[in-house]
């Protein structure tokens, strides 16, 4: 199998909390997780591949009922981008403060 691999790079993060790693109880944060796959973008300079787009995307169908063309194009949108972009797009979210941590509302709400 070897020979026919010959001319493709493969990449292995070992990211943690992913696989068999531990983690702490509560888990990491999306700004944790970002700043992983960034410090991996920062050695790439090569586009992403198709499943690595599919994957990062397979969350949204869970949540959002969309059509199959939809992935597929925002797959195809992906996957033009070039690893230093999603490396920009990936340190945006680092620095982000998430809507949960963002404060609290000092005025009378009622939330339905």
């Amino acid at each position: 199998m070897a020979p026919l691999l010959a001319g493709f790079r493969f990449y292995a993060p070992d990211l943690r909390g992913q696989g068999g790693a531990g983690n702490p109880w509560d888990g990491y944060s999306l700004a944790e997780q970002a700043a992983d796959v960034s410090a991996i973008f920062q050695a790439l300079t090569d586009p992403v591949g198709v499943a690595w787009v599919r994957q990062s995307l397979s969350w949204f169908p869970l949540l959002h009922k969309v059509p199959a063309w939809f992935i597929d194009d925002r797959v195809d949108d992906g996957t033009r981008m070039p690893g230093h972009v999603w490396k920009s797009i990936l340190g945006g979210l680092c620095s982000a403060t998430p809507p949960t941590e963002s404060g609290t509302i000092d005025a009378s709400t009622l939330i339905l």
